[in-house]
């Protein structure tokens, strides 16, 4: 799109130059390259946010596919969640753990 409006752009200040040359003074119009200014300015602008934008979706998905692995838990269900947690006998080392007790009341909470 942008090309598209730069090519308008181009060839109406084509053929404002084209007139102006032809007939000199008499050719009293304002210059196309003072009127279409604003309009090249906000396409230049609007490039710039495209080109931040696809940045950030580039920097996104880098991102995701980075932490795809801890990412895929999300998709799992209570259950499977509840079958990650890890299983000792009572009174051992792991089941003792707070971070254990704390992993398996939110996963109840879950469900």
């Amino acid at each position: 799109l942008a090309m598209s409006i730069d090519a308008l752009l181009e060839v109406e200040e084509g053929a404002d130059a084209q007139l102006h040359q032809q007939h000199g003074e008499r050719w009293a119009c304002v210059r196309s390259s003072a009127l279409t200014a604003d309009a090249r300015r906000e396409l230049a602008q609007t490039r710039e946010e495209i080109a931040q934008a696809e940045a950030a979706n580039e920097a996104l998905s880098t991102h995701h596919a980075d932490h795809e692995d801890c990412l895929s838990l999300l998709d799992l269900d209570a259950g499977a969640l509840a079958g990650r947690v890890p299983q000792a006998e009572e009174g051992s080392r792991l089941a003792d753990l707070e971070c254990v007790g704390d992993i398996r009341t939110l996963l109840a909470s879950l469900s």
